[in-house]
């Protein structure tokens, strides 16, 4: 069923961020990678000139799940869902 808890995550995003004032502090954390997918999704829902993405969420959260960067796992799993967020690799699919 999705949304279960089996479910998650989807997928994972980068987040640590050095301080722009003192590049020994790292910032961390769920609240960058949230605002990494949330952007990234956003910037996809938009598109680009010329293509033809469907925008149903179905296809957005699949497209975000097929072309996330695998770690040793042979499957989703627990720790980081389907992969690591790849723009790049979604953006290839517009």
């Amino acid at each position: 069923m999705p949304g279960s808890p089996t479910d998650k995550p989807d997928i994972v995003a980068p987040s640590h961020f050095f301080d722009l004032d003192d590049p020994t502090k790292i910032h961390s954390g769920t609240s960058t990678a949230c605002a990494m997918v949330a952007a990234s999704t956003a910037a996809l829902r938009e598109g680009w000139p010329g293509t033809s993405y469907t925008t149903r969420a179905a296809d957005l959260r699949n497209t975000l799940r097929t072309t996330a960067r695998k770690q040793t796992q042979t499957g989703p799993n627990n720790r980081c869902g389907h992969g690591i967020l790849d723009l790049e690799a979604a953006i290839a699919t517009l």
